[in-house]
């Protein structure tokens, strides 16, 4: 299987190498001047676990390469939505950091739409904060086990955190939550992503406390005991709240990739979060089946669909 994973990551890289594919990616990025699309870096890491998970899902370099950028796009485009929803006219572009950022996925994009010097990157991997610090230009930080002895020194008008609560325990559940909240800037806002119960297993329950922990991800390299496979209720999110009663707190179902809730946090107990009625999760889709027949013909067989709009006619 190794070498099999070997070619299929060889195979990733000369796509990677390919400048239609530097192209194809710059396709859907919008709002770009020529300055930034110039900055789009392809490399990624060998031990991205977000990269090398889906060859030996798929075992095709191309469907692999496309469902590890289709995220990281959308994660960019909720991002992005959030702040220009939220905070649509800073005077200045916003602290942001991206909290747990693994190998880079999200900063790819985000370090291109914001500058990078506005831009934090904080994860408990050493070599991903130097790799992401060094390959998009933004400012790394690194991550302690401990939520306590996580200090950068500055606050936040923006924290992104995709796909960690998800794999958290509840005490380091709660412990992130007060640590990041505690980081806002007085306007700030708090962006997380949670795996809601409806995702459990057939046959597998909630507990009572609204949380469900178990000791295993798709990233081997960390502690299980601090890191594993999450999911919790809406009502356990709300609870975990510092403020509960006060913070503005709203959840977006499916909103990350159409599989994880994204809830956001305000720090200022007078934010109003109404504008998020106008967030768009965007299309989403896949191209199960991919063919090239003796003749020559190409057959592509798949889905999409939308929860914004219902039933999709047509694409392209």
């Amino acid at each position: 299987m190794h070498s099999e994973l070997d070619s299929l990551l060889h195979a990733s890289a000369i796509l990677r190498a390919d400048p239609r594919w530097r192209a194809a990616l710059l396709r859907h990025v919008q709002d770009l001047d020529p300055a930034a699309a110039a900055r789009l870096r392809v490399d990624i890491h060998p031990g991205d676990r977000m990269l090398l998970h889906s060859p030996a899902h798929h075992r095709d370099a191309g469907a692999a390469l496309s469902q590890y950028v289709a995220i990281a796009l959308q994660q960019c485009a909720a991002a992005r939505q959030a702040m220009a929803l939220l905070q649509p006219r800073p005077e200045r572009a916003p602290a942001v950091l991206d909290f747990a950022c693994g190998y880079g996925r999200l900063l790819r994009f985000l370090s291109l739409a914001l500058p990078p010097g506005r831009i934090w990157a904080a994860d408990i991997q050493a070599d991903a904060v130097a790799f992401v610090a060094a390959t998009f230009g933004v400012q790394g930080l690194p991550s302690q086990a401990d939520p306590a002895r996580f200090m950068p020194g500055r606050q936040f008008d923006f924290i992104w955190v995709a796909s960690l609560f998800s794999h958290l325990p509840e005490a380091l559940f709660r412990a992130w939550m007060q640590r990041l909240l505690e980081l806002l800037t007085p306007g700030g806002l708090l962006c997380f992503s949670v795996r809601d119960a409806a995702l459990l297993p057939a046959g597998v329950a909630l507990p009572a406390s609204g949380i469900l922990y178990a000791t295993h991800s798709e990233n081997a390299d960390l502690d299980p005991a601090i890191y594993g496979t999450a999911y919790a209720s809406e009502a356990f999110v709300r609870a975990v709240l510092p403020d509960c009663a006060a913070l503005p707190c709203r959840r977006l179902p499916r909103a990350l990739a159409q599989e994880q809730d994204l809830y956001v946090v305000a720090r200022d107990p007078r934010h109003d979060l109404a504008a998020l009625d106008g967030f768009r999760r965007g299309p989403w889709g896949w191209l199960d089946r991919r063919v090239l027949d003796v003749d020559g013909h190409l057959l592509l067989q798949g889905w999409a669909a939308s929860f914004d709009d219902g039933a999709i006619a047509r694409i392209e």
